[in-house]
């Protein structure tokens, strides 16, 4: 029997055989991986062995070839997809997310950031692990852009995302909304899936007894018109992480994301050439201690078109 032989870094180490099958062979069905396993198509070190042994680095994997991944090529649009690194180390990229480019694929065909990432990974870094493959950490929406975080390590993905889920990286966003927001306010919010939306709708978050508590605080930064429309440009922080957190809660208190009709917005930007709408994670404040490399805090320039519009509405931007 013919096998391909691979060996395991250092995010393959102590983790159980049939978990690193299963990471590097996502389309395999899990009671296959069992089967082959038992049946010695895949072994470790050349011998049969049991689904729960744990690996170290420098163990070979053996896959019988007639099972074996093949490798994905990448594809001329993967290469060629700018955007702005922002930093980068061993553990964590960040990078300056752009317009329109959706962070996970929604659907066959569709070009994502993860992919992206993960294929450039593939291409650049010096990592042997099967087992490890890079992914965003946090989440922005496809028309957001800012500041998205992608693992480059084990460690960097464990620590990040605890970091996300205790709410101590600290994220701030610019947003330009209708109507005019006077004062700094603080919304308390419980969210919910929407689960009356229209057959063939875009499916949208709302205001619910039963959802998850969402806390947005909205500071204005200055204001302007669009048409004869009231905007306000506003700086959002978000000590929690719900869908759709910000563009939701806008709304319900009565100002939307200017552009965002999904949200009750009512003005349709994206009809007459703009972004949809316009909001970006400019900002995220990270501790001083944290074991990954990051620094305290890092920040990403609004994007071209973003300050093209604000000037339209006579706003003055925040990177002046």
């Amino acid at each position: 029997m013919d096998f391909q032989k691979y060996t395991l870094g250092e995010n393959d180490k102590g983790r159980r055989l049939d978990k690193v099958v299963r990471k590097f062979l996502p389309t395999l069905p899990l009671s296959l991986i069992y089967k082959n396993i038992r049946s010695s198509f895949i072994r470790l070190n050349g011998k049969k062995t049991a689904a729960e042994t744990k690996t170290a680095v420098g163990d070979e994997l053996w896959i019988a070839s007639v099972i074996a991944a093949e490798e994905q090529p990448l594809t001329e649009t993967i290469q060629d997809l700018q955007f702005e690194t922002v930093f980068k180390n061993q553990h964590i990229w960040v990078i300056n997310k752009p317009y329109g480019i959706p962070v996970q694929k929604a659907k066959a065909g569709q070009l994502s950031l993860d992919e992206v990432i993960k294929s450039r990974y593939r291409a650049e870094s010096a990592d042997t692990s099967l087992s490890f493959a890079p992914g965003p950490l946090h989440r922005l929406d496809k028309y957001t852009t800012g500041l998205l975080a992608f693992s480059q390590s084990l460690a960097g993905a464990q620590w990040f995302s605890d970091a996300i889920a205790t709410h101590t990286v600290k994220k701030t966003y610019i947003g330009l909304v209708e109507g005019k927001l006077v004062n700094k306010a603080e919304w308390q919010d419980n969210l919910a899936q929407d689960k009356n939306v229209p057959r063939g709708k875009f499916h949208t978050m709302s205001v619910s007894d039963t959802g998850k508590k969402a806390v947005t605080i909205a500071n204005p930064i200055s204001y302007g018109k669009y048409g004869s429309t009231p905007v306000t440009l506003v700086e959002f922080r978000i000590p929690t992480g719900r869908t759709h957190q910000i563009r939701v809660q806008s709304a319900s208190h009565g100002f939307p994301l200017l552009g965002d009709t999904a949200y009750n917005s009512s003005v349709n930007l994206e009809k007459q050439g703009f972004q949809r709408y316009l909001l970006h994670a400019q900002k995220l404040e990270i501790p001083n201690d944290n074991p990954v490399g990051l620094p305290q805090q890092l920040t990403a320039e609004l994007p071209s078109p973003f300050n093209h519009f604000l000037s339209i509405c006579l706003i003055e931007t925040p990177n002046e």
